[in-house]
């Protein structure tokens, strides 16, 4: 659910800016994608295994964003498409995408500080 008083522009500064976005996606993101077969999406995601809690539950973390069979992060969503003539951008996994991309912005003051124009009543 966005927050109060936002509205997005399309600007695509979230997905552009490695740190302005999560660079992780949840266990539930990775397990949807896997039973979707999105290869595409579980090309750019480098699992690390961290161990086991103290229940014996395996963790993981997933980095996302990174350059196929590496851990170095992309400067930004390689599914973030330019619309021609528009100026303005979508994301090409919308109906899939990472738990963090759809919680964007979870918090006003960090939206503004990152550049994010969704609460400009402006533009």
């Amino acid at each position: 659910m966005p927050l109060e008083g936002f509205n997005c522009r399309q600007c695509g500064l979230c997905c552009k800016l490695r740190g302005a976005y999560q660079n992780y996606a949840t266990d539930e993101d990775y397990r949807r994608w896997q039973l979707e077969g999105r290869e595409d999406i579980l090309a750019f995601v480098a699992v690390n295994d961290l161990g086991c809690d103290m229940n014996g539950d395996e963790r993981r973390l997933y980095n996302v964003w990174v350059e196929p069979g590496t851990e170095i992060y992309l400067d930004g969503c390689p599914f973030l498409l330019e619309l021609p003539d528009e100026h303005k951008f979508i994301c090409s996994i919308h109906d899939t995408k990472p738990w963090h991309c759809r919680s964007f912005p979870s918090e006003r003051e960090y939206a503004e500080r990152i550049g994010c124009r969704g609460f400009d009543a402006t533009h």
